[in-house]
């Protein structure tokens, strides 16, 4: 059976640890995730460019191939046969 004086003195033992490598885990794993957000909005950034100028792209290929004719003749390049 253990004796109260040896309860006390561990209890103190395990406060006092201030338990560096669970605070420098903590904090390696806050700095992980800022810097995981960061590249997902930095991508994100860059897809919301692509779809803009594919969205761009995409109207100026309708205004050519679709686009209104006045004199009937067609602009595309298609293949007649």
């Amino acid at each position: 059976m253990m004796k109260s004086e040896d309860t006390v003195r561990m209890g103190i033992q395990i406060d006092d640890d201030p338990s560096p490598p669970s605070f420098f885990s903590a904090h390696a794993a806050v700095r992980h995730r800022a810097e995981e957000v960061i590249k997902l909005r930095t991508e994100n950034l860059r897809l919301k460019q692509l779809v803009a100028e594919l969205l761009i792209e995409n109207q100026q290929l309708r205004q050519r191939n679709c686009g209104p004719r006045t004199d009937g003749s067609s602009t595309s390049h298609r293949i007649d046969h």
